[in-house]
């Protein structure tokens, strides 16, 4: 009895001896993960999945999110999807892009200029949405102009010019900012921002009986003089019958973009007295949401990036003028020996870290500062680009997609384009000069 009894004891010893030894084993290994590699082809109906293996064993797996339909005339060319499913998925993506302007939220590091009369909004307070501000007498709309990225890095770089400088309109505002039209261009995913009069003539824009309104449709009003305003709808309410109580507008007004929920009464009021039409857009299949670094939602898997400790004043990846200043704005210069701005790839200037950085009468051309020694905050970037208008009451405007230019301007009066010439940078990212005849 005694000698089993000790067996017993051995027995236990040995177990608890080789479990610790196992415990420690996990304690010191530290996994060695190998590339990430596709194991479920993500498709434009699915999500895909990719995996990494440790050498003992252990894996990471992670999604890769569906890819766009590739639309051509109301059909996908890679899934047999219908066409009132792509219409609905244009819809979402729309909704998507609807969300994003109206739902961003920050904090300001400085006080942004006034908007008309209104009173300027304070650093340190909290903006939701995008300014208002006519831009096209002077600058950039937000999301067509110029990305919602290079907006999102000016608007966090205390010094940029969207703080210092106001255009030169009749009442100050910033200079980078959004209008109803622009607004409603950049939600349906147009590479340009329409007018409102040009909506009104859009092909792809049918009029439809209010009664039958539905979220993605839009409220147009145009006045005699070629001015007037759009809004876009969110969201349309029913009630248990399916009868209509409620619609959700949003749009870009004086001083920032809104949703206004209104009763189904009080929005027919609106149309009938106000000289709203509603219109449907044909195509709406064919919007693509474009999802922003800085914001996701919550249903996009998107990598948050890290602040740079230099910013261009006009933000990261901004497009400017051939002949403007612009100035290197140095947030963080500890660590930091030099700055070394390139042209198009090569050696441009090397500057010291003590002080902002001016630079003037600059060509045409792909510029990136960088701050060494190296590292994940050190680099900006921005483009010039050298274009002309040759009539007056006109001025030039850019258009870009995902931060790169594609096209040149001529806007009228009231910021409708009636002649556009497409970029096309060399592989060196050189841009060419074009002339814009009208």
């Amino acid at each position: 009895m005694k000698k089993s009894f000790y067996c017993f004891i051995a027995i236990v010893c040995l177990n608890l001896t080789l479990l610790l030894s196992s415990c420690n084993d996990q304690k010191t290994h530290e996994h060695s993960y190998g590339n990430w590699e596709v194991v479920i082809e993500a498709t434009c109906t699915t999500d895909g999945e990719e995996r990494q293996v440790c050498e003992c064993g252990n894996t990471n797996t992670q999604i890769i999110v569906k890819t766009n339909h590739n639309v051509v005339n109301g059909e996908c060319t890679k899934c047999d999807c219908s066409k009132e499913e792509l219409i609905e998925i244009g819809r979402r993506n729309t909704l998507l892009n609807i969300k994003q302007l109206i739902d961003l939220e920050y904090v300001l590091p400085n006080d942004l200029p006034k908007i008309n009369s209104d009173t300027p909004f304070a650093k340190g307070s909290t903006f939701v949405g995008l300014p208002y501000s006519d831009v096209f007498m002077t600058d950039k709309y937000i999301g067509t102009d110029v990305s919602l990225y290079t907006y999102m890095t000016a608007i966090n770089n205390p010094k940029s010019d969207i703080y210092h400088k106001t255009t030169d309109t009749s009442w100050t505002k910033p200079v980078y900012g959004t209008a109803c039209s622009a607004w409603v261009s950049y939600c349906f995913g147009f590479d340009t921002p329409y007018s409102t009069a040009e909506y009104l003539k859009h092909p792809d824009f049918v009029q439809i009986n209010p009664n039958e309104v539905q979220p993605c449709d839009v409220m147009l009003m145009v006045n005699s003089s070629g001015f007037g305003h759009i809004r876009i709808v969110e969201d349309v309410k029913y009630d248990e019958n399916q009868k209509p109580i409620a619609v959700v507008i949003c749009e870009a007004i004086k001083p920032k973009t809104v949703r206004s929920p209104k009763p189904y009464r009080l929005f027919l009021n609106e149309v009938e007295s106000n000289g709203y039409a509603i219109y449907r857009y044909t195509k709406l299949w064919s919007v693509e949401h474009n999802p922003n670094i800085f914001y996701p939602l919550s249903n996009e898997n998107i990598e948050t990036i890290k602040y740079s400790d230099i910013c261009a004043s006009t933000g990261d990846k901004a497009t400017i003028k051939s002949g403007e200043d612009i100035t290197l704005n140095i947030l963080n210069s500890d660590g930091y020996d030099k700055v070394v701005v390139t042209k198009d790839g090569e050696l441009f200037a090397e500057y010291g870290v003590s002080e902002d950085i001016l630079l003037t009468n600059l060509d045409e051309g792909f510029y990136e500062a960088k701050m060494y020694p190296e590292n994940d905050h050190c680099t900006t970037s921005f483009i010039v680009c050298d274009v002309y208008a040759t009539k007056d009451n006109n001025v030039v405007s850019f258009t870009s997609k995902y931060c790169t230019p594609i096209s040149v301007c001529g806007c009228s009066a009231n910021g409708g384009v009636y002649e556009s010439t497409v970029v096309v940078p060399d592989d060196n990212l050189k841009l060419e000069r074009y002339w814009i005849e009208v």
